[in-house]
This record gives C-alpha cells, sequence and structure tokens, in this order.
C-alpha cells in the first residue's frame, strides 16, 4: 500500500466510507487493487489523515472528543431539538457516542448551575466579610479604650497622682484565711 498516493489513499477511503460507500471487493475489481489493500487502507484512515495535515477533511475526522466546547455545545443544542426515536440516526451521522452526549448535556448543565452556585458562594463571602469587618471595628474600639487607660495611668504615675499602696492606705487582701472575705480591703496598721 506504501507505493499509492496520499491521494489515491484518501479517494480510497472516501469510497469506502463515504456517504455513497461501496464494499471493499467492489471497489476492488473497478480499479483493480486487491481487496486486502484496501481493507488495510480503511483501517489505516485516521493514520492518514495525521501523515497527510494539508487535507481539507482533517478537520471532519478530529475525534469529538476534542471538539471545542462551542462544538459540543452546539451538538447538544440540536440533539435537543430531536426527538428520541431519531437521535441513534443523528449521533451516528455525527460521530457521536451516546455517553459523550450524555456528558456533555451534563457538563453544560453543570456550568449552568455553576454559575448560580458561584453567586450564592459570593454572597455568602461577601455577608462573611461584612461580619468579621464590624466584629474588627468593635475589638479596635476597645483597644483604643484600653490605650487610652494605659496612657491615663501613666500620666498620673508621672504627676505623681494618688497612689494606693499597702503602706499608706490600705491593701487589698485575697486571702480567705488573714480574718476577712477575699478581696476585701484592709487598712494598714
Amino acid at each position: 500500500m506504501d507505493h499509492y498516493s496520499i491521494g489515491f489513499r484518501e479517494r480510497m477511503v472516501e469510497r469506502l466510507a463515504g456517504p455513497d460507500a461501496v464494499s471493499a471487493s467492489a471497489l476492488s475489481r473497478e480499479v483493480g487493487v486487491p481487496q486486502a489493500t484496501l481493507s488495510r487502507c480503511l483501517l489505516a484512515a485516521p493514520t492518514l489523515l495525521v501523515m497527510h495535515p494539508n487535507t481539507p477533511r482533517r478537520q471532519e475526522a478530529q475525534s469529538p472528543r476534542q471538539w471545542s466546547g462551542v462544538e459540543k455545545l452546539q451538538i447538544v443544542l440540536e440533539s435537543a431539538g430531536i426527538a428520541e426515536a431519531e437521535l441513534g440516526e443523528f449521533l451516528r451521522r455525527k460521530g457521536i457516542h451516546a455517553a459523550d452526549l450524555k456528558a456533555w448535556r451534563d457538563a453544560a448543565s453543570e456550568a449552568l448551575d455553576g454559575s448560580h452556585k458561584a453567586a450564592k458562594a459570593s454572597a455568602a463571602a461577601a455577608c462573611r466579610i461584612k461580619e468579621l469587618e464590624r466584629e474588627l471595628a468593635k475589638k479596635e474600639k476597645r483597644l483604643r479604650a484600653v490605650n487610652a487607660l494605659l496612657e491615663l495611668q501613666k500620666k498620673s504615675a508621672r504627676s505623681g497622682g494618688t497612689r494606693t499602696s499597702p503602706h499608706r492606705r490600705g491593701a487589698r487582701h485575697d486571702s480567705a484565711d488573714a480574718g476577712g472575705s477575699a478581696g476585701e480591703w484592709r487598712h494598714a496598721e
């Protein structure tokens, strides 16, 4: 088969597998090429198209699994308008398996539903962000109040303000053993 040109082999494959296909034995009688040679040519047809990249039918030989998303969606939309009884013929004509069509339908449906889910997820994230911002604002406000109190204590200590110490006014006593209840103030003696 190697001594036949690529163009001749393509024409033979077209005659064997095209819309007006003839049997390999009938074509063999017509063109004078052995039937086994024509059958091998037909089996090697996908390889033949890869070997000869300039063929205009290269696009048709592409596997449906390698189609773009737009092409797959177009098939899904076309098949939606076809009755179940005629769907098998449509799939054969396009060279598609029913499982591929189902997978493409599921993917299209999921993609359409996914945008709704993504919107819900972003709305939930936005609510969570607002909640965290409110919580952060409250904590910042508390921190400012604590810092203000610490600053007042420092100023008071520097200015010689009144301080309570165990030697001057009284001492806080935390032990219940010392005669009072825990946390009471006692005067120094």
